[in-house]
This record gives structure tokens, sequence and C-alpha cells, in this order.
């Protein structure tokens, strides 16, 4: 077996439950700058740029309220550079959406809010990789306050745009988990990502050498119940593998871990982490 994910994964899309569909199509789309590229009443695909999803959304309309339960914390959307980020934080402030945090980590800046449900946001953007702390540091995960005022300075235009700019992609999850130790087992040793970082209540993994694709943490209290699949939040996220060989070898990590696993075609595999959340691994398109 290989010794982890390559290096150049991409993350897909997530898909999350919402109660109201259109409530929510609304905010992705005013508050966001989302295109909807696909709804069939019950189910949205959203996108930036051309009609690949980023996000789609499932409606439950009796869908339970987020609990102190497994689950998400945060999708991070990342955005191509700052005066992109920049434009998001225009949007937000244009619409009077409420702001959650705003942070610089040193690695990436990041403004934090949620979509009518409680789903967690972090819409982001990396700074230069020569610029990053050193990554096996706690300091890579101790943020300073977001200095909004600089990054604003970097809009290309005071104009509000109905549409974010094209090149916005899923940049990290953030999962709440019961056990650290546990997730770091299943995410290194099944999925095949590495440690970067991590302090008593979270860890930070990432495929090759970036800051984080995955953070879990245990913020809501060690031991908590497993994700509930009749709530809102995260129904699925996903991998993007470069070829058959990289899916080929997360195969047989599940199976020598022990590690159900499902085959909808050959090309996509899934699996479920101990806490509950479903990851879809898939090839990525060569045409």
């Amino acid at each position: 077996m290989g010794n982890g994910l390559p290096h150049d994964i991409r993350l897909g899309p997530v898909r999350l439950i919402v109660r109201d569909l259109q409530r929510s199509c609304d905010f992705y789309q005013r508050v966001i700058g989302l295109r909807v590229v696909h709804s069939d009443g019950v189910m949205a695909s959203l996108a930036c740029g051309d009609d690949t999803p980023i996000i789609h959304l499932e409606e439950h309309p009796d869908a339970a309220p987020m609990s102190r339960r497994c689950g998400l914390y945060h999708v991070a959307l990342l955005y191509p550079d700052r005066p992109s980020l920049a434009a998001a934080i225009g949007r937000i402030v244009h619409h009077e959406a409420p702001v959650q945090g705003a942070s610089d980590h040193h690695t990436h800046e990041a403004i934090y809010l949620a979509d009518p449900d409680g789903n967690g946001l972090e819409l982001a953007c990396d700074w230069p990789r020569e610029a990053w702390p050193n990554l096996d540091s706690v300091d890579a995960v101790r943020p300073d306050p977001l200095d909004v005022a600089d990054l604003m300075a970097q809009r290309r235009s005071d104009d509000v745009a109905t549409f974010a700019e094209a090149g916005i992609c899923v940049g990290h999850l953030h999962l709440h988990v019961a056990d650290i130790a546990l997730a770091e087992h299943f995410y290194r040793d099944v999925v095949g990502l590495s440690r970067v970082v991590g302090i008593d209540s979270a860890s930070f993994l990432a495929a090759g050498d970036y800051h984080h694709h995955l953070a879990v943490n245990t913020w809501k209290g060690a031991g908590i119940p497993p994700v509930d699949p009749d709530a809102v939040g995260l129904a699925s996220w996903s991998v993007e593998l470069p070829d058959i060989g990289a899916l080929n070898e997360f195969t047989l990590r599940c199976e020598h871990e022990g590690v159900e696993i499902a085959s909808p075609s050959p090309d996509v595999r899934t699996v479920t982490d101990p806490f509950g959340h479903r990851l879809e691994i898939f090839v990525r398109n060569q045409s």
C-alpha cells in the first residue's frame, strides 16, 4: 500500500441538509454569490464561474436543528486571491448578514458566518506559501484578528457584484468529533491524510504540504453522540483524486483496516467515519 493520499488532491463538493431549499438558495446566491445551476425543488446545486458544483443542498423540511453532537463545524470556501475575498466581505456587509468572527491564521485569512440553518461557513484566502509559519508549530493554529481595513483596500471595485468571481473551491472541512485520537487514526490510516499540527482538543490534517484539508475538534465535548442523520448539517463531503491508482490504494487501506466501503460506481468509493460523517472519494475527470 502507498503511504497516503497524493499531494495533488482537491476537495470536491459538500452536501448540506437544509430545511427550506428556497431560503437557502436565496442566501447562497445573495450573500455568498454562488449560482444555482440545478434545482428540482428538493435538491439544488450551486457553483461559481462554470457549472461545476461546489455545494449541493438537500431539503428536509422536518430536519431537527443542530445539537450537541458530532457534525459540521464549518466548510471553508477558498477564494483565489485577496481581492476576491474582500469582494465577498463587501457582499456580506451589503446584505447585512451576521458575521461570527474574522481571523488571520497566518496561513490564510478567514471570515466566519452561518447559513439560515446554522451550517457553518468560512470564507478564506491563503497567504502566499512563503509567508506561512512553521506548520508543525502551534503558532500555525493560533490566529490573530483579521485586518479588515487592509483586506478591504484590496477590492478591485467598490460595487457589489451579483455573483462571486470565478475560482472559488472547497478549501477544507472542519468537523466536531467525539475523540481526537480515533479521528486521527481514521483519517490518517484509512483515508490517508497526515497530521500537520494538533492541540489537545483539535487536530489539523492534510495531504502534502497544505496547512489543512481537514480539521477535527472536541469543542462540543469529548464523547458526544454521533451525527444525527435526521438533523440539518453535513450530509457528505468529498475528495477528488488524480487517478484510479490512488483510488485503489485507498480501497486497500479500507480493507486493511476493516472499514466498510461502498462502490456506487467504478471510480467512486464512499465510507463513513466513526462519528457518522460520510466521505466520498472519487477520481478526477480527466477530460
